[in-house]
């Protein structure tokens, strides 16, 4: 064979030979190249494990699906109905008692009326007295109370002020069932009565008046005054008053 030719042959094989060998070494290094499982980083660029059981779970964490941890948030606290509350810490709600406005309002002017110095001078006047009398006065529970002193004895005018004239006259029975003996009196309003001792009562509206004369003598003063005419007279005034009012 000639030189030339045979010196190619050996060289195209050494080729073939070299080209397999590239080939069986790459499909060789292919099979045996492990797989690579790629993770997403953490925040900080830096692989975090997956967590384990009982692990704690922080916000960043890297879960065993490739997912990353959000932050956790907690849900608002709902707030707790007032009647489910303890008495002490349930909210009390504030109402005012229309007797309790009254009260603290003061006593009502037709109430002062009596104690007025338009009465003291009916009273000087009717009992021709040579001075004014003295007078005190008090206001408690809804009751007004005028206090005069008479050269003779006490006189006691009060009046009586109800949430209502219906409330009104249901205090005045009970001023009725206090005093047995008294009487019906005429002339005066729908409910009034008086007792053979001096005292008179009548209802007006939301007012009940009670005028006593007791603790004065029977007949006294210089128009030898008799102690029940002089109360009727006392409180024929007075409702005269509020009347016009």
């Amino acid at each position: 064979m000639n030189r030339h030719l045979f010196t190619t042959a050996v060289v195209a094989t050494c080729t073939l030979f070299l080209v397999g060998c590239g080939s069986a070494t790459a499909s060789s290094t292919e099979r045996a190249a492990p797989a690579t499982v790629h993770q997403s980083p953490s925040v900080s660029g830096q692989e975090s494990p997956a967590p384990t059981s009982g692990a704690v779970m922080t916000p960043g964490m890297i879960m065993p699906d490739g997912s990353t941890m959000g932050p956790m948030t907690v849900p608002p606290a709902s707030p707790i109905p007032p009647s489910s509350l303890p008495p002490s810490s349930a909210p009390r709600a504030t109402t005012t008692s229309h007797a309790a406005t009254q009260a603290a309002a003061g006593p009502p002017a037709a109430a002062q009326m009596v104690c007025s110095a338009e009465i003291h001078a009916t009273i000087t006047k009717v009992l021709a007295l040579t001075a004014t009398p003295t007078s005190s006065s008090s206001w408690e529970n809804q009751l007004y109370t005028c206090t005069y002193r008479l050269p003779m004895g006490k006189f006691v005018i009060s009046v009586k002020q109800s949430a209502s004239a219906t409330a009104a006259a249901d205090y005045a029975r009970q001023l009725r069932g206090d005093n047995i003996d008294a009487t019906k009196l005429n002339g005066l309003t729908a409910t009034a009565f008086e007792t053979p001792a001096g005292k008179v009562f009548l209802v007006k509206d939301d007012f009940t008046l009670t005028v006593d004369a007791t603790t004065l003598p029977k007949v006294f003063g210089r128009q030898q005054q008799k102690r029940v005419d002089f109360a009727y007279e006392i409180a024929s005034d007075i409702l005269g008053c509020w009347t016009d009012d």
